[in-house]
């Protein structure tokens, strides 16, 4: 399955070259379908690359070729040229550890991986003009897309072998979640593209998506997101509050009726300190370790963090990143980090969308820093790829009702 699923995007990333608009549509919709929980790493997941990373592959390598054909935008060629300072920097620590040549080092090149990714979809996206009901028909297949792997879990098609996700099979967490999130900014910051039945359609659907997703962190960050994407009238805070309170109330109503312990013992500042402390210890014990030196440039690439408690789930002890992304580059790259982390963002979308809906994705992403490994976490993609085909809706489309009335309007004025 995982080779025929590679062959498929490699397949689609050589269309997008020669069809931009058909390849860039048929791989957002084939990375949607296909489950992208870590659960179903076994076919999704080998030799380091995700199979959505070999449409990519493609761009890539006929990117010098099209870089000497037409000029690249100096946004792209900055934060490329940022990525080369982090990396170059990132060699000091790995070469004063002399560390191997092995899995972890090369694990560690996944985030510079990551936003190389971001900017070729960028800049294949900027080729092409979407619709404002596409884009929603698309918030609506990223909506339902999280339930197509939970449901294959919890009806026993797939069988699952790592223990956490058994216990953990009432939530799921997909790329279709984290563009759920982007999608519901993008209508708070824009309005309503087209239809309100289809609006309405693509909103409920990405609030059903976060709510399975059962991550706290994402269904508080896209709340706030949604609060700042527009004008900050009093009225429109109250509107995003009361959805947000709804989101919020279901997911604990859940929580509650399913027994979720880490949701019941987080409501008291013991339960959630112990949770962090759980969550953030490995780093923490890193950075007490290192160096002067190491703050300011960090420990280098192929640095691991020791979790113990993967072994009950049958899984290599030693991780290439905690659940916090500010700490694991931290420990990697020290101060340099806010460097990448600056990359990041403007590679997933920040200064590329309305600066509405770029503040709204700065406050996102800063807030699920701290409870997730983003730039090493595949599902995190449904960020730039939902921003980026909303950023080509050519304009603000009116509803079939509308449009109706204009033409009935148009064709009034001209018998007369």
């Amino acid at each position: 399955m995982y080779i025929a699923l590679a062959l498929l995007n490699a397949i689609l990333g050589a269309v997008a070259l020669v069809a931009p608009r058909r390849g860039l549509l048929a791989f957002v919709l084939v990375l949607l379908t296909v489950p992208s929980s870590t659960a179903f790493a076994a076919l999704t997941y080998q030799y380091g690359l995700h199979v959505g990373d070999y449409f990519f592959l493609v761009l890539l390598a006929a990117y010098p070729l099209r870089a000497t054909r037409q000029a690249q935008p100096r946004w792209a060629i900055r934060i490329f040229a940022l990525l080369g300072i982090v990396f170059a920097i990132s060699m000091v620590g790995l070469l004063v550890a002399e560390r191997p040549i092995d899995k972890y080092l090369l694990r560690d090149l996944r985030p510079f991986l990551v936003v190389s990714e971001a900017l070729m979809f960028w800049l294949l996206a900027k080729r092409v003009t979407v619709s404002g009901r596409l884009i929603l028909w698309l918030g609506i297949a990223a909506g339902i897309s999280p339930f197509i792997g939970f449901g294959l879990i919890t009806s026993g098609a797939y069988a699952v072998t790592d223990v956490f996700y058994e216990a953990n099979s009432f939530r799921y967490l997909a790329i279709g979640s984290y563009a759920s999130a982007v999608l519901l900014m993008w209508l708070s910051a824009m309005g309503r593209p087209a239809g309100r039945l289809l609006t309405s359609a693509a909103a409920a659907a990405a609030m059903a998506a976060l709510v399975l997703s059962g991550s706290r962190t994402l269904i508080v960050a896209t709340v706030l997101g949604c609060a700042v994407a527009g004008p900050l009238r009093a009225t429109r805070l109250v509107m995003v509050g009361a959805v947000g309170a709804i989101v919020l109330g279901a997911f604990a109503y859940i929580s509650v009726a399913l027994g979720v312990e880490r949701v019941s013992s987080g409501t008291t500042a013991e339960g959630l300190g112990m949770q962090l402390a759980v969550r953030f210890g490995p780093a923490l014990t890193q950075l007490q370790a290192m160096q002067v030196w190491q703050y300011v440039v960090g420990s280098g690439l192929g640095t691991t963090f020791d979790i113990p408690w993967f072994e009950y789930r049958d899984l290599d002890a030693f991780s290439n990143s905690i659940d916090s992304t500010y700490l694991t580059l931290a420990v990697k790259f020290g101060l340099v980090s806010l460097v990448f982390l600056w990359a990041f963002v403007q590679a997933f979308g920040v200064g590329r969308v309305s600066p509405g809906m770029s503040r709204a994705l700065l406050l996102f992403m800063g807030i699920v820093f701290w409870t997730s490994a983003l730039p090493y976490q595949n599902y995190a993609f449904g960020i730039p790829l939902f921003c980026a085909l909303a950023s080509r809706v050519a304009s603000r489309e009116p509803s079939p009702s509308r449009a109706r009335r204009a033409r009935h309007f148009h064709t009034a004025a001209l018998a007369t």
